[in-house]
């Protein structure tokens, strides 16, 4: 079960969007997935991975650009982002994503 209210998603969606283009996407996962207390939680981390199949020219650049809006976007959310391109090595934090997550 996915604890995001629609503005949020669609958010995150417009977010991905924007930085990205049609052929990235994102996942949410953690305990924004869980079904727990801790979950619907007002406050709790939203944990995402934004992907995308091509090769950023500066992935660092992109990534504090995509978390920047996405603070605007979601006023203020305790966020953890990952972005992961075609030239980033996979890690245990992509894996968990990758594994676990659901794509918005």
């Amino acid at each position: 079960m996915v604890h995001l209210y629609r503005e949020e998603i669609e958010g995150i969606k417009k977010v991905a969007f924007e930085q990205l283009g049609p052929k990235g996407c994102v996942r949410l996962f953690g305990v924004r997935l869980e079904d727990s207390k801790s979950a619907t939680k007002i406050g709790s981390r939203i944990d995402l991975l934004f992907e995308t199949p091509e090769v950023l020219p500066n992935r660092l650049k992109t990534l504090h650009k995509i978390y920047a809006e996405l603070i605007y976007e979601l006023e203020g959310a305790d966020l953890e982002v990952q972005l992961k391109d075609a030239q980033t090595p996979s890690n245990e934090y992509d894996q968990n994503a990758l594994k676990n997550g659901v794509m918005l």
